[in-house]
C-alpha cells in the first residue's frame, strides 16, 4: 500500500504531504534502515517525531527535526551503503528538510498518510 509523509506545523501553516520511496509505513518504526542508520550515528531517528500509536499528540521542535534530516543527508552522502536505496533516501531526506526550513523555529509533527488501492 502507497504511503505519503504528512508535515504538520503548529503554527496553523497548512499540512505539507510528501510521497515517501523508501520505507513507507516503516518509517515509524525500528526496521527502516534511515532510522536504524540514524541511530548508529547518534541522531534521533524520524520515528520519534511521530505520536505513538493511539497516543497523545505531541509537538516537536523543527530545529531537532532538522538537526536529525542534516545529519542523515550528510552520512547517506558520505557513507551510502548504509541504507537500500540511497537516491530514494536522499530525495526523500531532501524534501522533508526544505519544508522543515520553511518554519526553523516552530514546532511540528509527522503522520503517515496511507492510500488505499483502488
Amino acid at each position: 500500500m502507497p504511503s505519503s509523509l504528512r508535515v504538520t506545523f503548529e503554527s496553523g501553516r497548512p499540512e505539507v504531504v510528501l510521497e515517501t520511496h523508501v520505507c513507507g509505513l516503516a518509517l515509524r518504526g525500528h526496521r527502516c534502515k534511515v532510522n536504524q542508520a540514524a541511530a548508529s550515528l547518534g541522531l534521533r531517528s524520524l520515528r520519534e517525531f511521530f505520536a505513538p500509536p493511539g497516543g497523545k499528540s505531541r509537538w516537536f521542535g523543527v530545529a531537532d527535526g532538522l538537526h536529525a534530516v542534516r545529519g542523515l543527508l550528510a552520512a547517506l552522502r558520505a557513507r551510502p551503503p548504509v541504507v537500500y536505496s540511497v537516491e530514494a533516501s536522499l530525495a526523500d531526506l531532501s524534501r522533508l528538510e526544505r519544508v522543515l526550513s520553511v518554519v526553523p523555529e516552530g514546532r511540528f509533527r509527522l503522520a503517515i498518510v496511507t492510500e488505499k488501492a483502488s
